[in-house]
């Protein structure tokens, strides 16, 4: 019975303590590997292991795998209570533009007003970016002979425009090519064809590319934009 009773108390014990370890960095709505896209609302709490000073907790940068800075989000507390003892919060968006690199790490820094380097804390998240390639691309030249196309996360493609041009797949080569699989259709006849192009500018909204052939780019630049106002000019 003895036995019994120091083992229940034991373990009753060790779950107190269990329950009274806090957590060594704050918490973040960002999971490890998660996928975002811009804009991106980020849920922090500090669990009192970070303290605010001017209403504000710190940073979080978003920087991807070529080391280009995306965007920063200020840390602000929500409530503006920032010299609470209680854990704080800060809810806030992070706009940011991708450029060619499909990963990036979030970075925490903490708010730190001395020069002091032991009061500084940070802490990573590694993220996926969505590609700028995804979405539906319009080509801007006049209606009777522009080409639009919608590229999806799976390497499939679909054509908006035009019934005798089926984009089917595409697919990145390095990070300055693409590789489009396109079946044509002609009077009776049809053929599936590889065509590959460099990628000599791409932002969230406009894509610019050149065919390539043989190695040699071609001198004629094909734009693409995805709008709502090209979208509908094409309709």
């Amino acid at each position: 019975m003895k036995i019994a009773i120091l083992l229940i108390t034991s373990l009753l014990f060790l779950g107190c303590q269990t329950a009274t370890i806090k957590p060594s960095t704050p918490s973040v709505n960002i999971k490890q590997n998660q996928k975002i896209s811009s804009p991106l609302l980020i849920e922090f709490k500090s669990n009192s292991v970070w303290f605010a000073h001017e209403g504000k907790l710190g940073t979080a940068t978003l920087i991807d795998s070529d080391n280009n800075k995306l965007g920063v989000a200020i840390l602000s507390v929500t409530d503006g209570n920032w010299m609470s003892e209680d854990p704080l919060t800060s809810n806030v968006t992070l706009n940011f533009k991708t450029k060619n690199s499909t990963s990036a790490k979030l970075i925490f820094r903490n708010n730190n007003p001395s020069t002091t380097e032991g009061v500084n804390k940070m802490f990573e998240i590694n993220v996926l970016l969505t590609d700028m390639l995804v979405g539906d691309w319009y080509q801007t030249i006049p209606k009777e002979n522009s080409i639009a196309f919608s590229l999806k996360e799976d390497g499939t493609a679909k054509s908006l425009t035009m019934a005798t041009l089926l984009y089917k797949n595409y697919k990145r080569v390095g990070k300055d090519k693409i590789i489009f699989t396109i079946k044509s259709i002609g009077n009776g006849t049809s053929s599936t064809d590889e065509y590959l192009y460099f990628i000599e500018s791409l932002s969230n909204d406009k894509m610019v590319l050149r065919y390539l052939d043989d190695g040699k780019k071609s001198k004629v630049k094909e734009i693409y934009i995805k709008s709502n106002k090209i979208k509908n000019r094409l309709k």
